[in-house]
């Protein structure tokens, strides 16, 4: 936050011209500005990829992953949501890392897993889309615990959010979320998303999905709908910058379920 001294009663000591204001901010300001933070992205190149090597079967050490899950609607907990864990190369979940866990009232579940687990969620209910989670990166005792909620959607409501893209959620395809964050840990705007499969592209504005823009507004939300099942590539980009927002991810998409990942640079301060 800047003070303007001028504001200030009794403060006269500046001389002649030192105390105006430029028209604009400078770079460094806009770059700065929570939401538009990519001053770490340079440190990109330079960062070791990761700090702990992904597994796909625990290894050593053990760790417990809290996140939070809320419906997107009513920002409240999904009654009867349960939670399992994934290994990334087991694309039926046909053998559970964890079992079935429920969230709690407060949309909160804990998960047992293990530093460097890089696989994926399984979240389903009567009442929500199923989901699949994939996390930013792979899971450290540093990045165990995300604060900021993940939103269901609940089946009722899919129609008339995909409609209001002008394109109908198509029952016998997927739908692809993605969140991109900035170097403070915002949800970051100005961001654009990519995949390797034909799709419709959505971005949120306010509350609501929208086709006309190009990239993310203050939520930092968008993704994909009709996405045909299979693995699909995902990437985030800076659109004014041309950086690209950590490597790209490859999602699981499963007829009538929801997958979704978020984009948060590598280099970003735990």
């Amino acid at each position: 936050m800047f003070w303007v001294c001028g504001t200030v009663l009794g403060c006269t000591s500046f001389e002649p011209g030192t105390d105006e204001l430029s028209a604009e901010p400078n770079d460094t300001q806009a770059q700065l500005e929570p939401g538009l933070d990519w001053s770490c992205l340079a440190e990109e190149a330079s960062e070791a990829p990761g700090n702990v090597v992904p597994s796909s079967t625990p290894g050593s050490g053990r760790l417990v992953a809290s996140l939070r899950l809320l419906s997107l609607l009513t920002g409240t907990a999904v009654p009867g949501t349960v939670v399992r864990a994934c290994a990334q190369p087991d694309v039926d979940c046909a053998s559970p890392l964890s079992d079935d866990l429920p969230v709690n009232e407060s949309g909160w579940v804990d998960l047992p897993l293990y530093p460097g687990f890089d696989g994926y969620l399984e979240v389903r209910s009567e009442t929500a889309l199923p989901t699949i989670v994939f996390f930013a990166r792979p899971l450290t005792l540093e990045t165990s615990v995300d604060s900021v909620p993940f939103g269901l959607v609940e089946k009722d409501v899919l129609p008339s959010l995909s409609a209001a893209t002008g394109t109908p959620q198509d029952p016998d395809l997927g739908v692809i979320w993605l969140r991109a964050f900035d170097c403070q840990g915002v949800s970051a705007s100005g961001v654009s998303f990519s995949i390797d499969r034909a799709s419709n592209p959505y971005y949120f504005v306010g509350d609501l999905p929208s086709t006309t823009v190009e990239a993310t507004a203050g939520s930092g939300l968008g993704g994909f709908v009709n996405v045909p099942p299979g693995v699909a590539v995902v990437g985030a980009e800076v659109r004014d910058r041309g950086l690209a927002l950590g490597a790209a991810r490859s999602l699981l998409v499963r007829s009538g379920w929801m997958s979704g990942v978020r984009f948060v640079p590598a280099a970003m301060p735990q």
